[in-house]
């Protein structure tokens, strides 16, 4: 009985030493409309999310508009309402996951799909996957 219990115990220490290993050595990097312009360095299977503000209900939507999907990937985007109210804003969250080495720049941009004019918000990321 004494065998099992510490061989079960052995198992759960060796499992959480492999996750908090894994939590170590992986890059998953939350950035916001501020971290605009800066510099990610990191390797394939390293993630990104970027939070920004949003309010769709007036039309204007966030959009990937330049990346090398050969080095970055969108792999979800999620809206997330502030309120319940109508017409009240909230966030856009994308995430991202860097597939291969190179350099990249990743540029979202805000504006009304129908509308010919410039965005009237963008965001701007250098990309850098190593190996």
């Amino acid at each position: 009985m004494k065998k099992h219990f510490f061989t079960g115990s052995l198992l759960i220490a060796a499992s959480l030493i492999l996750v908090s290993c894994c939590c170590i050595f992986s890059n998953n990097k939350e950035l916001k409309a501020e971290n605009s312009g800066e510099t990610f360095k990191g390797k394939p299977g390293d993630t990104i999310t970027i939070l920004l503000k949003s309010n769709p209900t007036t039309g204007y939507n966030w959009s990937v508009q330049q990346n090398d999907n050969n080095i970055i990937k969108l792999v979800n985007s999620k809206y997330n309402s502030d309120s319940k109210l109508i017409g009240a804003g909230g966030n856009q969250k994308y995430t991202f996951k860097l597939l291969n080495p190179g350099k990249t720049e990743l540029k979202l941009v805000y504006k009304r799909a129908w509308e010919k004019v410039p965005p009237i918000r963008t965001f701007n990321l250098n990309v850098i996957a190593k190996k």
